[in-house]
């Protein structure tokens, strides 16, 4: 794409192309024929972000993202099934050393596993007769380009690329050539795929990770938890994470503090904030807002900083408008912050409230949702992962083997 964001005109084009395309590869799937993936394959390669499966912990003062966790357990997988093994970088570069040696793999007795990317299509195309395992950690990109559509419709601020999937096509096609697609969330992200045609039996779904040796109630022996701080962590604040409602919604809630003349209640933000998203809130707010309404905006934080802002939050804020399964939720309930989040985290919480990430819905505001909080001092709701003090079941649901559990169990 050649512009750094985009409109509402081209997010409706983009959302109505990307949807017709998407239930076109749907339907076309019903007829398809798929191949028995079995335990025994002579080679495989796995194309993925190599820098994000290379991280490693270098001392305990840092973790493993939910992202890197998924990805070391797939490729611990793909070591136990296959004889001889390769990783790929997903980018472009290097696509013709790439393409010199992709042809080995054209046999029943070789699998392709990837993200989804154009150099996983290439693999694909140029092995027709291989297995093909897609990985996806998102909704459905149709999904998403409507939630970002209506986002657009409430706050008329361009949408960067990095939040637009691109191109319209492409995960459409692989989901289409795929015998079997792990899926990292919960039914209400496997639902983003089956309402627009899917079949479900394509689909494996897994868990996100967490690193537990990092993310847990024992850290919390020194607990500082202030009742009026909120965070609300993302990779990178936008449309898609709901930063516009979350600030709309906190600024509502502290105007109302303070006219009940109460202790007023902070706010902290970890990650990246784009300078065209956070020029739109000062327009919309005041330059000030941050100093005005205790928004207190982090950037990066090292794992260390992270935990600091972890001991003293007693609630954590997720209403992204898509997600496959959002792991900085589920590292901040594994360390026992009290979360207020909506259904498209793709966490699954049975006995829970959940809340409304847009205006209007079926469920609790944001605002009534922090008031409710603040006021109470607890986000009421009897969900046994949530009372659990220990969240002992929670870290074992999340634990490492999920997704590796999940993945082995595609193959007969």
């Amino acid at each position: 794409m050649f512009f750094k964001s985009h409109n509402g005109f081209f997010i409706n084009i983009q959302s109505t192309l990307t949807k017709v395309i998407d239930i076109f590869f749907a339907n076309l799937s019903k007829g398809r024929k798929r191949n028995r993936l079995h335990q025994n394959y002579e080679r495989s390669i796995f194309i993925t972000s190599k820098s994000t499966l290379n991280k490693e912990n270098e001392s305990k003062e840092e973790f493993l993202s939910g992202p890197t966790l998924v990805l070391k357990s797939v490729e611990e997988g793909l070591r136990v099934i296959t004889k001889q093994y390769f990783v790929e970088d997903w980018s472009l570069e290097k696509i013709f050393e790439f393409t010199r040696y992709i042809f080995k793999f054209n046999n029943n007795k070789s699998l392709i596993c990837g993200i989804t990317s154009s150099k996983l299509l290439l693999a694909k195309i140029f092995n027709p007769k291989s297995h093909f395992v897609l990985i996806l950690m998102n909704a459905n990109n149709s999904y998403r380009l409507e939630q970002l559509k209506k986002s657009y419709q409430y706050h008329k601020v361009p949408v960067l690329k990095e939040e637009v999937p691109f191109p319209p096509f492409l995960q459409s096609l692989l989901i289409f050539l795929a015998d079997k697609v792990l899926l990292i969330g919960n039914s209400h992200t496997l639902s983003s795929y089956t309402n627009k045609k899917w079949g479900g039996g394509l689909f494996r779904i897994a868990n996100a990770q967490i690193d537990s040796e990092f993310f847990n109630t024992k850290s919390n022996k020194n607990n500082f938890k202030n009742d009026f701080t909120f965070c609300f962590p993302a990779s990178m604040h936008g449309h898609r994470k709901g930063l516009f409602y979350t600030i709309f919604s906190w600024i509502k809630f502290f105007k109302e503090i303070k006219l009940l003349k109460k202790d007023l209640p902070n706010l902290i933000l970890t990650g990246k904030l784009p300078k065209s998203y956070d020029e739109f809130l000062k327009k919309q707010y005041g330059d000030s807002f941050k100093k005005n309404f205790n928004i207190d905006i982090r950037g990066w934080v090292s794992a260390k900083d992270l935990k600091a802002i972890y001991l003293k939050s007693k609630y954590l804020i997720a209403v992204p408008l898509e997600e496959g399964q959002v792991a900085a939720v589920l590292e901040a309930i594994a360390f026992g912050i009290s979360p207020i989040i909506s259904k498209d985290t793709g966490i699954t919480l049975k006995k829970y409230n959940y809340i409304n990430n847009f205006y209007s819905g079926n469920n609790l505001s944001l605002y009534k949702a922090l008031l409710k909080s603040y006021l109470r001092g607890e986000f009421k709701n009897d969900d046994p992962f949530l009372s659990d003090n220990k969240r002992k079941k929670f870290i074992d649901y999340y634990s490492r083997k999920s997704v590796y559990n999940s993945f082995i169990s595609i193959f007969g």
